[in-house]
């Protein structure tokens, strides 16, 4: 058998290595631990997909009664299961650690696999995307 080759390919420009130090917004400006300045929220679209198939009925009931706590808790948004199998969820959380607990350290995080994407309000995309034209 071959041995694996793996490539990494590095851009010049990319501000990390041209020294630029201007603060950053996004995942960076989130963090972990204390949250984001002046305690704005993050919200992230949260894609579980099952490794293994869930055959416990008391493993799902966990599961729905811990969904139902974090939903009362303003943490999830909106959920949905999705069709085959897995669901999504809108997940909104002032830290990492705090989006990390949420996942991977959840009920049955350890029989998901997730697709973590954030999420930007719909206005201010467009009004960004305004930006980059008149630009």
């Amino acid at each position: 058998m071959p041995p694996v080759t793996t490539t990494t390919t590095s851009s010049p420009t990319h501000p990390r290595q041209t020294g630029d130090e201007r603060p950053r917004r996004g995942l960076t400006a989130l963090g972990s631990g204390k949250g984001r300045p002046g305690g704005k929220r993050m919200k992230f679209l949260v894609t579980a997909t099952p490794i293994v198939p869930l055959t416990d009925a008391a493993v799902m009931d966990k599961l729905t009664d811990w969904m139902r706590e974090q939903q009362q808790a303003g943490r999830i948004t909106m959920a949905y299961g999705l069709v085959g199998g897995g669901g999504c969820s809108v997940m909104d959380v002032a830290t990492l650690d705090e989006l990390h607990e949420l996942t991977a350290l959840g009920p049955i995080g350890a029989y998901l696999s997730f697709d973590i994407r954030p999420l930007i309000e719909l206005d201010t995309s467009f009004a960004m995307g305004r930006e980059q034209l008149s630009a």
